[in-house]
């Protein structure tokens, strides 16, 4: 039943915006990873995404716009992909005013995190790459790649979950180091796990911390520099 949960979940991405049909063939890639020449599984996936993507949302769609494929976007209207990747790239990540690494700090942690990931769950840890980067070029290309008036990089939350996968393996080095050494009385954990937990809960309360002041200030307010 995973397995076809998983097309149906996919599917359901499509009713936000039809642009994470993209992340379908990385699942997919991914279960056949997993399961060598067991095609069924993947036909399951399959056959979830489609019937969630290609009918439910497309009823929606079909209700609401008067087509299967029509989103309420306007790309006659002037939007579109028009953007230049690296320009999108560099203000979805660093730019001072939607810049993700100083929104969320907790992602300067990740390339650690991932490292510690890939090791023992390699394929796991390149599809939280592939996810990562089949977001990031979609909407670095967007012709709003700001997404509006708002704090942060707003195009790249839904990334945020899974891209916090990679933090877990650095928690538990950290954390089941500490139980085993309590468990068979050796000395206390090194100094560079102690760097690391200092580091993991400063960057952890900083972010939480910025999120607080996004909820807090008006952003209507900045509408000249955020737009």
């Amino acid at each position: 039943y995973r397995v076809p949960t998983i097309g149906v979940l996919l599917g359901l991405l499509t009713g936000i915006n039809l642009t994470y049909i993209a992340f379908a063939p990385i699942f997919a890639l991914y279960i056949l990873i997993q399961s060598p020449r067991q095609w069924g599984k993947l036909v399951m996936m399959g056959m979830g995404f489609i019937i969630t993507a290609g009918i439910l949302v497309g009823l929606v769609n079909l209700s609401r716009y008067g087509s299967f494929t029509e989103t309420g976007y306007k790309f006659g209207a002037g939007e579109g992909f028009t953007t230049p990747l690296f320009t999108g790239l560099y203000g979805l990540f660093f730019s001072p005013w939607r810049g993700i690494l100083w929104y969320m700090p907790l992602f300067w942690l990740l390339p650690v995190g991932w490292w510690f990931l890939q090791k023992k769950y390699h394929s796991l840890a390149w599809v939280i790459i592939a996810c990562i980067a089949v977001q990031s070029v979609i909407y670095a290309l967007w012709w709003s790649w700001h997404g509006g008036v708002v704090w942060g990089a707003r195009f790249l939350v839904p990334i945020i979950p899974i891209a916090m996968i990679g933090l877990a393996p650095i928690i538990q080095w950290v954390f089941t180091s500490s139980a085993n050494n309590r468990a068979h009385h050796v000395a206390p954990l090194q100094p560079m796990r102690w760097i690391i937990i200092i580091a993991i809960t400063a960057l952890f309360i900083l972010s939480i911390g910025l999120q607080l002041l996004g909820t807090l200030y008006d952003f209507n307010a900045h509408e000249g520099v955020l737009y």
